[in-house]
């Protein structure tokens, strides 16, 4: 038999087996949603049911970001978290560190009054209103400690668990139990709640 004869029986396995995974798929995905809402928790199903697409745009947006190899598991999901609230956290603080002038950790008053006439008259007034609004103890000066903690609350109302939430969620696409989810498996409990409802 010559190479051109081998190849050839090669393409037609390969070409049949995807034909028989597209019938298999047709007919797997009409009997999947028969029993979506048995085969799913009652807090995927309803999600799925109110906002497929919402749904499949946040396992986007975590696998395709935050995972590895096209899946994301809790641990990727969670590390997601951390990296945007630390975001948050560094955003918040360095619009205070700028008047830290002598870079003791600690921005006092008069400070931030040396910085006004460099910034623009909107930056002015937030400036200052964070600055009073991150010293927790009046003393008119924003230490380290409440620089830290002023910054984390910034950080987890600007990321609430509410929104991590959404994310962690998409763990109940989790199909095969292998403590991964792919867009593929996401994919199909979007289908089949499509074809459920």
């Amino acid at each position: 038999m010559g190479a051109g004869m081998v190849a050839r029986l090669a393409f037609v396995r390969v070409w049949a087996m995807g034909l028989g995974a597209v019938m298999l798929l047709a007919c797997a995905l009409p009997a999947a949603a028969q029993g979506f809402e048995e085969t799913l928790g009652d807090e995927i199903t309803a999600i799925l049911k109110e906002r497929p697409d919402a749904f499949r745009k946040a396992a986007q947006e975590v696998i395709a970001g935050y995972g590895r190899d096209g899946r994301i598991d809790v641990a990727g999901i969670e590390q997601m978290v951390a990296i945007r609230r630390a975001a948050l956290r560094a955003t918040q603080s360095r619009r205070l560190l700028l008047a830290d002038l002598d870079n003791d950790g600690t921005i006092s008053r008069a400070e931030v009054g040396a910085v006004l006439p460099a910034l623009s008259a909107s930056q002015r007034p937030r400036l200052l209103e964070l600055h009073r609004r991150a010293d927790a103890d009046g003393n008119g000066g924003v230490d380290p400690l409440e620089l830290r903690d002023f910054a984390q609350d910034y950080a987890e109302s600007g990321f609430d668990e509410a929104k991590a939430a959404t994310y962690r969620r998409v763990m109940l696409a989790d199909m095969d139990g292998d403590g991964w989810v792919t867009m593929d498996e996401v994919a199909r409990v979007v289908e089949a709640s499509r074809m459920d409802g």
